[in-house]
């Protein structure tokens, strides 16, 4: 007999149609529980945020605290390249210990990160810089006298003293900026006048016994912008005498002097030449064909420079320096590269250069050389790498007399110096001893 009301095999059963049952409301004590734990939740989280970030404060003020402690209770901030700059760059009262504050700062942050630079074993041998710089006999005989000095001192503490016979040769041309491997691993001394650039507080340091503050600028007779910078030589002379008869703590680095740079760069204008310094090239001076502004040296040309565009509020400055000036060696100016006829060079040229490697009597022979100041903070003297900081730090007293000595020796040359852009001041050196590191 058949089964009624039975599917047939492979067919789905089609569901009958349910009607949904309304959801009851949630009761209002239910309501109140949820956001209450919502609530809680929400409060723990942020109570336990808040007990993180006071046990992080702690644990870093510990921190600090125990830098502090490494630091001699100077705060980061007052040891810092930026601060110690800022006060060794208003005068002479505080630059000696700024300077060497800096660097021994510095040489505790290379020594934790190198620490067998600290000379825990054998110790490494002191390389002794010397290069010719200038013919003004008291900074050449300051040099020997230095050399010698501190040739005894490190030898009498157990130290071997190098004098790389590669650098003697290069003689000029050495740039310590271009040599990085002399000092990165090695404690060195420079006997010759050091400039400190910005860039170079990194790896070095100097005990200073001038500044430097004026470059020389040469130029065609009928250079466009010839009666300004006539007038900002002058401007700044004055402000210079003003501050030397009134004996003021600051040194005259106003960065209004330094605007003749973009004017030099404006009237060169945008095409350059390009230098080729391959065998079969032309000489230097026959590229010269348009309108251009030099630089000489890497001290130049890499450093004082684009600082001198740093320091000014033009923001075009820098990029137009960077883009459109040239670079020359000290070789080149010896190698003719200024000619002996003014006509043979453009007119809205300027070769930049130290006062003390350009050719004597170019005055003479008709060309316009303007002695601008830079306004930057340029101390010059002995000049040492981190490396060498614990070396001056054995003895505070021999530091300081080491340096009053030089500056005694170079007093008589004062003029030739300040003809050169180097302003010795005896503030630097007269210091009391008593301060030293």
């Amino acid at each position: 007999m058949p089964i009624k009301n039975v599917p047939a095999r492979g067919l789905a059963v089609q569901p009958a149609l349910v009607v949904p049952t309304p959801v009851a409301a949630v009761p209002p004590k239910i309501q109140i529980w949820g956001w209450a734990i919502i609530i809680g939740v929400v409060i723990f989280a942020i109570v336990f945020s808040w007990i993180r970030s006071r046990k992080f404060a702690k644990d870093y003020a510990a921190l600090s605290a125990r830098l502090d402690g490494y630091f001699g209770k100077r705060t980061e901030s007052a040891l810092s390249p930026g601060h110690t700059y800022m006060v060794a760059s208003r005068g002479p009262s505080h630059a000696r210990e700024a300077e060497m504050q800096s660097a021994d700062a510095r040489w505790r942050h290379l020594s934790m990160a190198f620490p067998h630079l600290g000379d825990r074993g054998e110790k490494r041998p002191l390389i002794l810089v010397s290069r010719t710089y200038t013919d003004v006999t008291q900074v050449n005989e300051m040099q020997d006298w230095v050399g010698a000095r501190i040739s005894s001192h490190a030898s009498s503490r157990g130290r071997d003293v190098l004098k790389p016979i590669w650098i003697q040769q290069l003689g000029e041309d050495f740039d310590a900026l271009r040599h990085p491997e002399l000092a990165i691993a090695n404690p060195c001394i420079y006997t010759f006048p050091f400039f400190l650039t910005w860039q170079r507080r990194h790896q070095w340091g100097v005990l200073p016994y001038a500044v430097h503050n004026r470059l020389g600028v040469v130029c065609h007779p009928e250079h466009s912008q010839s009666k300004m910078l006539l007038q900002i030589q002058r401007e700044y002379a004055d402000d210079l005498n003003r501050a030397k008869n009134e004996r003021t703590a600051l040194w005259v680095n106003d960065p209004k002097h330094a605007r003749w740079l973009p004017l030099i760069m404006e009237a060169a204008g945008s095409i350059s030449v390009s230098i080729d310094r391959s065998v079969n090239a032309a000489p230097l001076a026959q590229q010269h064909t348009s309108d251009t502004v030099f630089s000489v040296g890497a001290y130049l040309h890499k450093e004082i420079l684009p600082l001198i565009c740093a320091i000014i509020p033009d923001p075009r400055a820098g990029s137009t320096f960077a883009e459109f000036a040239r670079e020359l060696e000290v070789s080149d100016l010896r190698s003719g590269f200024i000619p002996s006829k003014v006509d043979e060079f453009p007119r809205n040229s300027a070769v930049i250069a130290d006062l003390a490697v350009l050719p004597a009597q170019l005055e003479k022979a008709g060309w316009l050389v303007f002695r601008l100041p830079h306004c930057v903070y340029v101390p010059i003297g002995i000049g040492y790498s981190v490396a060498a900081v614990p070396l001056l730090l054995e003895d505070s007293v021999w530091r300081n007399d080491l340096l009053r000595d030089v500056g005694s020796v170079l007093v008589p040359a004062a003029a030739k110096l300040a003809d050169l852009g180097i302003e010795l001041d005896n503030r630097l050196w007269m210091a009391d001893s008593g301060n030293g590191g």
